[in-house]
């Protein structure tokens, strides 16, 4: 249904609307319809069936019940801006009571099925919704208890009443026990991680989505301090800072922690349960809805780089055009002076062997200038080859061959090829430039292992999910965690000059993306591994 700014704004007068943003509500009422009833006209009957809730947009609603001496009992009546109707909204079940319209009544109606595709596609605000849902309960639950004390201390109609209230008592108690049955499976069913902390910080909640993301039973964190599902520790009393100061967050960023440590980038949301009174800091609970955004991040980042090196690629280009054409003089001027000084050979042996030492210097210098303009021209012209259809167990299996002359300098590191799948893996892609990446990943596994050790390089190859799997493990020496965020970005590295530029990682990252394809590292103490991954053929 379309619905005015006027009907938003007083709908987010009612209770049970309240913690919504008028936004929310708008998305609400696209879900619901609009119905017009005429005066004395039934809107539902007792035992009808029934899995939708009321709002009275204008008119009066009577409820009531017929007793079994067919009196007729009024429970409550309604006018605009009210809600009724919802425990069969919660519950499932019949009508536990009839429904009239006393005049000329609009109303709107919001059944399960189309309150459930709401909180698919909003379940923050679908959660608090069924917060104040239950509140609302409880304070009619009251309302009951009220009347029935009443009664029994004034002794009015003893029999009736009693036999009356007892039974709304007995109905509402079953009511509110299936409302929150069904709010705690709505809660537990939900893909988001959704975690309740009370004020010691000890987990009261966690549902199947937390366990899934974050691989981990809810009975190893239930009555348990929360700070340990945190990667830093900081950041979690950072966020209760917050929390308290605003009430409330949105759209916070925060790094939660796997059961295997690794890290999870997720957005997540905040909220109370009741509001903060005496010196309790988040009432009944504190509510943490989070959603996992590590590939997106790591998407976002990758995209980030790529137009990076676009950029450096074309400035890095004409610079190095124009380095090589002094280089080219220094080394003709150099080839020249060592013709002319042919001729004082025998004369002067030591200004000879002196110049000889010079000119072997420029040399080398020249040689390590060429390499790191090849190295950087091959950076530049980064661009997407010809793709065919390959398995990649054959470029791993010849980027280890290529990679075999490394090994030379260290004997004592063994270099193997495990077939995970124990099948071909085929992606679309340019075998050339897929083994330039492998032979960068092992090149640089080998130069992590220190010599005089028992060096182990794995490559693996595998399938799952309509992706192709290959990674390069290494027991070196790992990634400094202060090196992690820089290792893919150009001209970084963490070796000595003469043996890196700083643009493999750069150059392998440019490569994999052009192949659709996700570069991911994990790195300590006892050695560093390398993931790529490609769409399946």
């Amino acid at each position: 249904m379309i619905a005015s700014a006027l009907l938003i704004q007083n709908i987010n007068r009612i209770g049970i609307f309240s913690s919504l943003t008028e936004t929310e509500i708008k998305e609400l009422l696209n879900y619901a319809s609009y119905e017009e009833y005429k005066e004395n006209q039934m809107i539902f009957n007792e035992n009808d069936s029934g899995a939708s809730l009321y709002i009275v947009i204008t008119g009066k609603v009577k409820i009531f019940r017929v007793l079994s001496d067919n009196t007729i009992h009024e429970i409550s009546n309604f006018t605009d801006n009210e809600v009724f109707g919802e425990m069969s909204f919660l519950d499932n079940q019949a009508r536990s009571a009839n429904a009239e319209a006393l005049c000329e009544t609009s109303l709107v109606k919001l059944s399960t099925d189309n309150f459930e595709q709401f909180s698919q596609a909003f379940p923050d605000a679908a959660f608090r919704f069924h917060k104040n849902l239950i509140t609302e309960i409880q304070a009619r639950l009251r309302k009951t208890n009220d009347r029935y004390s009443y009664h029994i201390i004034w002794g009015k109609t003893m029999k009736t009443a009693l036999a009356k209230n007892y039974e709304e008592l007995l109905q509402s108690n079953i009511e509110l026990s299936a409302s929150r049955n069904f709010l705690f499976n709505v809660i537990n069913s939900s893909s988001d991680i959704i975690i309740v902390i009370n004020d010691d910080y000890e987990v009261m909640l966690f549902n199947s989505g937390a366990e899934r993301a974050l691989n981990y039973k809810a009975s190893d964190f239930i009555n348990k301090s929360a700070k340990k599902l945190f990667y830093d520790e900081l950041a979690f009393d950072t966020l209760i800072k917050d929390v308290i100061s605003r009430k409330s967050l949105s759209d916070y960023e925060i790094d939660l922690k796997a059961s295997d440590n690794r890290k999870i980038i997720v957005s997540l949301s905040a909220f109370t349960l009741s509001p903060v009174i005496n010196n309790s800091k988040f009432g009944e609970g504190l509510v943490l809805v989070a959603r996992d955004v590590t590939q997106k991040k790591i998407l976002e980042n990758q995209l980030r780089q790529n137009e990076k090196m676009i950029f450096l690629g074309k400035a890095v280009s004409e610079i190095v055009h124009d380095i090589k054409n002094p280089l080219t003089i220094v080394q003709l001027s150099k080839d020249s002076l060592q013709i002319k000084l042919e001729d004082y050979r025998g004369s002067q042996p030591q200004l000879q062997k002196d110049v000889e030492v010079d000119f072997g210097k420029i040399d080398e210098s020249v040689e390590r200038i060429q390499q790191i303009i090849t190295n950087t021209l091959e950076y530049a012209k980064v661009v997407p080859g010809k793709k065919t259809r390959i398995d990649i167990m054959e470029v791993a299996a010849k980027s280890i061959q290529l990679s075999g002359i490394n090994l030379k300098d260290n004997e004592n590191i063994t270099l193997d090829l495990r077939s995970v799948s124990g099948s071909p893996v085929y992606i679309n892609g340019n075998a050339s430039q897929l083994e330039q990446v492998l032979v960068n990943l092992i090149t640089n596994a080998i130069q992590a292992i220190k010599k005089g050790i028992d060096g182990k390089i794995e490559v693996a190859v595998g399938a799952s999910d309509g992706r192709a799997r290959v990674s390069v493990t290494d027991n070196g020496c790992g990634i400094g965690a202060d090196d992690m965020q820089y290792i893919f970005e150009p001209f970084y590295s963490t070796k000595s000059s003469d043996k890196g530029t700083g643009l493999g990682l750069s150059i392998c990252q440019a490569i994999v993306s052009q192949h659709d394809g996700l570069i991911n590292v994990k790195s300590g103490a006892g050695g560093t591994e390398f993931v790529v991954d490609f769409p399946l053929a």
